[in-house]
């Protein structure tokens, strides 16, 4: 996913989504919602690449996944051994995979997946099984990530059997939700290519309910709050202040209470975005009950 290509591939330690999953299969364990991620790549002489993905929840913190890859390679003129044109040929690969990962509290998440391969050259086809384990652990603001890649896979021709590029990767992430702060660092040890190391660094901004903003004065609310009264609820331009009220009603006033600083004639730009459409859905104590004996058509 874009995310991860915007840290430079270091993803190990700290990845929580089903595009993270591909490099490293635990942190499948830290996806909270069912996602669906789709993407298309056009890249040099010809070759282009689809992905799909999707994962959710199997029941209580076992999560799933499932992914498909396509890649073509475009078209390429063959020859003999003497360098005469024998004809063109075409290149493509399909990759399918499935996982599962299992969370054990916020501490420890453990992954799994397989793939199933097939590589088209030509008249000549192979096929092949690659499996992916992962582990991450989280201590405070650092998280830590082992993973295996194509461990054990190999793909069969009708000239033989050959093993698929095993990887091992090793990665440390930080993070500070509270500004928006993350910096990971990994290092991979493929079997048959370069060791490599990946350092990315990134800062989100305004990645919440709200972002109020007009020329000269802005006010940023992060994350979504809680529904009921908290004493760190609403981060406030990167610092943690008390909720007092239900979430709705606070998050409503901090928008109204924004728009009378400004002047009248001055053109604004105010985005608000509630928490209570989002779950676990719970209603202010004024309203629960209220549609109790109602019939819904």
């Amino acid at each position: 996913g874009p995310g991860i290509l915007g840290m430079a591939g270091a993803t190990l330690g700290d990845g929580a989504d089903v595009n993270a999953a591909a490099w490293n299969p635990a942190a499948l364990a830290r996806m909270r919602h069912a996602q669906l991620a789709l993407s298309h790549a056009s890249l040099d002489a010809s070759t282009s690449q689809e992905w799909v993905t999707a994962g959710g929840r199997v029941t209580g913190s076992l999560n799933w996944m499932a992914h498909l890859l396509m890649q073509s390679e475009g078209s390429f003129q063959g020859t003999d051994a003497t360098g005469a044109a024998t004809g063109s040929f075409t290149a493509a690969n399909t990759a399918f995979g499935l996982g599962l990962a299992q969370s054990f509290g916020d501490a420890l998440q453990v992954g799994a997946a397989m793939r199933v391969v097939n590589e088209s050259l030509g008249d000549v086809n192979g096929s092949g099984v690659g499996f992916d384990l992962g582990m991450q652990a989280h201590a405070g603001a650092f998280g830590f990530g082992l993973a295996g890649r194509n461990l054990g896979g190999q793909m069969k021709y009708s000239s033989g059997r050959y093993d698929l590029p095993g990887v091992i990767g090793a990665g440390i992430a930080w993070s500070d939700p509270a500004h928006g702060l993350r910096v990971a660092v990994d290092a991979n040890m493929p079997h048959a290519y370069y060791n490599d190391v990946r350092v990315g660094a990134d800062r989100l901004l305004g990645n919440g309910d709200m972002l109020f903003l007009s020329p000269g004065t802005s006010q940023i609310l992060r994350g979504q709050g809680t529904y009921l009264p908290n004493p760190n609820g609403i981060n406030i331009n990167g610092k943690n202040v008390p909720q007092k009220g239900y979430i709705t009603d606070e998050l409503t006033d901090y928008a109204i209470d924004w728009l009378r600083t400004l002047p009248k004639e001055q053109p604004y730009f105010l985005y608000l975005s509630h928490k209570a459409v989002h779950a676990e859905f719970q209603p202010a104590k004024r309203h629960e009950g209220m549609y109790k004996d109602a019939k819904f058509v």
